[in-house]
């Protein structure tokens, strides 16, 4: 399955989502917010240690499947390969987006300030709905994981 697809997968999966919002996870993919190595975390609570490096496929299938995606692990001072300690960065899961911005509901000139610790895909998909100028971000937390999200979204 290719990138397109499975991002379809996930959207045509979450209900209610506008088509405005499923052309931004299209034009947004997930995979260029999310560091070649990071913890999945699915619902079920059976998480694992994902690495493009060492397993892509997984990787991807990770990345596009509804979990939330751990990218770091106490302020960085953890290994985020061991999925132990306190999560205090991640990439929400898609349906957990797709819920939010379907219940935000912006309209077209509408500013936001978004506000978290995550790795940047939600507010990226927020400047690509309704324009880098009206998206805020804050970000709190490791500046290191800041960069790379910018890096990231500008691939």
């Amino acid at each position: 399955m290719n990138i397109g697809e499975r991002i379809a997968a996930l959207t045509d999966s979450s209900a209610g989502l506008d088509d405005r919002w499923r052309e931004a996870m299209h034009a947004v993919p997930r995979h260029r917010f999310v560091p070649d190595r990071a913890w999945c975390h699915p619902d079920n609570g059976s998480g694992h240690l994902i690495d493009r490096r060492t397993g892509p496929e997984r990787w991807i299938e990770a990345i596009y499947s509804d979990a939330a995606i751990v990218t770091q692990i106490n302020d960085g001072a953890a290994d985020v390969g061991s999925g132990k300690g306190d999560y205090t960065s991640s990439s929400s899961a898609p349906g957990i987006v797709a819920a939010e911005l379907g219940l935000l509901a912006p309209g077209d000139n509408d500013k936001i300030l978004e506000i978290g610790p995550g790795t940047g895909w939600t507010a990226a998909l927020l400047a690509h709905r309704l324009g880098d100028a009206n998206v805020t971000r804050s970000r709190r937390g490791h500046r290191g994981a800041a960069a790379r999200s910018v890096r990231r979204a500008c691939r």
